[in-house]
């Protein structure tokens, strides 16, 4: 809903679901400068990351637990009164249903189901809840975790509930994982979604049936990437076109998504790199990298940005928008569009948020979406004139949680994320000398105190081992962040792909074993 020098004016910032100084270390220096300023910082996050040290609250939940903690500070802040009743009325529907959600809610059972101190989520709640301006960055770990759709509904009441919308130095910040991801989304590249992101609902889909002289108003909506691996096991897809992912490492069950494509009748695959997807493909079409490309990439800021080639492409590879329209033609389609600019123009034509952009407006610097004409400069702070249909509603609060049960057979909650020398599944990343340098495998993180009892050294390599027969091998490193009971393993590495541990996309996190390697 912001922009990140927005945070500069937010008197309190809640992180939650994402180890910010690996994962997004620009953005952490933002939150790290509000700290030094003496300001409010709430992280959630079981580990005691970087971040967390120097926050003023860590709340280290459990894995599974973020829904208990966001539930326990929304009735303290009720029960302190300081929900902004204004806003709330002015602005809002379903208070009454939400708040009659929250009515059995007890705050240090909450507290004692995520393991974090009744008083530290109090006071937590209390300096939120009285800051005059708060925002909210949400990484990946909510996302991609168990419960995410009812974490992020909480998450958008708390911001309701303190008023803490559509102002600057408030707002919603999700964090995305690609430099162009909110571009997609934009896009519509989502099974549910037209252009601009919007539901295909009726008047979307006549405002592009018009502009593309098509019919999609019969088109059953596809399988999201969350059911993406299901689908494909029950042999529904018959042509699987992959364009700039890798699902074998970057889904979860390695396995599974393995023994999901060999289901699927046809797989092309579209990217730069030879990905662990592209081994197994029928076909592959090398794309052109980004620095060889032309167009616009969309952060998560909504900014805008041109962006040109800088050296031509690679041998026989093409820009994905070329391969795309050369596809769509064989197909018997008449693209005509002669360059990136081509595209651009119907862009704006069928997306209502990009409206006033052109390559024009660009080569002046960023825009922020919307820009609803040329003459328009950008949108900095989403919803100041209230919200799209009138008011924003309040969602139900779920109960429960996900947390992972352990047992003596497999008593480590296993976790994952980022490392700031890393991108992703490391495709990219595991090609540079430089990167490779600092962080040239990834490593088993865990407690000093859990590997004394193991008998595990620093550097020693040790087989994680989950309840399936899955398992990978790593070397240890000791880190104290790691709470005891818990290892972290990241997600970049080829040799040890953490995908393999993984349940499906938003299960508990895995509980998993150790033991020697060759022992």
């Amino acid at each position: 809903t912001n922009s990140r020098a927005d945070l500069r004016q937010a008197d309190a910032i809640l992180v939650i679901g994402s180890n910010l100084t690996e994962s997004h270390p620009v953005l952490a220096l933002e939150v790290i400068r509000a700290v030094r300023l003496g300001k409010t910082v709430i992280v959630v996050d079981p580990r005691a990351t970087e971040l967390a040290a120097k926050a003023g609250y860590h709340l280290a939940a459990r894995p599974g637990t973020d829904l208990a903690i966001l539930r326990a500070m929304m009735k303290h802040v009720l029960a302190l009164g300081l929900a902004d009743t204004d806003f709330v009325a002015a602005h809002a529907d379903g208070f009454q249903e939400y708040e009659k959600s929250l009515a059995g809610v007890d705050v240090s059972a909450e507290a004692e189901t995520s393991g974090v101190d009744a008083e530290l989520v109090r006071a937590a709640a209390e300096a939120f809840g009285r800051a005059g301006s708060a925002a909210v960055l949400v990484g990946t770990g909510v996302a991609h975790g168990p419960k995410s759709t009812a974490v992020m509904a909480a998450l958008a009441d708390l911001v309701l509930l303190t008023g803490n919308v559509g102002r600057p130095g408030t707002g919603l910040f999700p964090l995305r994982s690609g430099a162009n991801s909110q571009g997609l989304a934009d896009m519509g590249v989502r099974p549910d979604r037209l252009p601009g992101g919007v539901w295909a609902d009726d008047a979307a889909a006549a405002r592009l049936e018009a502009a593309w002289g098509t019919s999609i108003t019969d088109l059953a909506p596809g399988a999201p990437a969350t059911r993406l691996v299901d689908v494909m096991q029950g042999g529904d897809i018959e042509v699987l076109y992959v364009v700039g992912a890798d699902p074998v490492l970057a889904l979860p069950g390695e396995g599974a998504v393995q023994k999901a494509l060999g289901q699927v009748g046809f797989v092309v695959v579209q990217d730069g790199f030879l990905t662990e997807t592209a081994r197994r493909a029928d076909v592959v079409l090398p794309a052109a990298s980004a620095s060889e490309d032309e167009g616009t990439f969309t952060n998560g800021e909504r900014f805008v940005q041109r962006v040109r080639a800088a050296v031509p492409p690679l041998g026989d590879s093409l820009p994905d928008w070329r391969i795309v329209q050369m596809l769509a033609n064989r197909l018997g389609a008449d693209w005509a569009y002669a360059a990136p600019g081509d595209v651009m123009v119907e862009i704006a034509d069928v997306t209502p948020v990009y409206k006033g952009i052109t390559y024009a407006k660009l080569e002046e610097g960023e825009v922020q979406w919307p820009c609803s004409s040329v003459e328009c400069g950008g949108t900095p702070v989403l919803c100041e004139e209230g919200f799209v249909g009138g008011k924003a509603a309040f969602a139900p609060v779920e109960s429960g949680v996900a947390e992972t049960v352990t047992g003596p057979e497999f008593p480590f909650v296993l976790i994952t994320g980022s490392v700031r020398e890393h991108h992703g599944t490391g495709e990219r990343t595991r090609r540079s000398a430089g990167l490779t340098g600092l962080v040239a495998e990834a490593r088993l993180r865990i407690n000093p105190g859990d590997a004394e009892k193991l008998g595990v050294a620093e550097g020693e390599t040790v087989r994680v081992a989950g309840h399936d027969g899955s398992a990978v091998e790593a070397p240890v490193c000791l880190s104290a962040r790691v709470p005891q009971g818990m290892v972290f393993l990241p997600g970049f590495s080829l040799e040890a792909p953490v995908n393999r541990l993984l349940g499906p996309e938003g299960s508990a996190a895995p509980a998993v074993r150790l033991e020697r390697a060759g022992g």
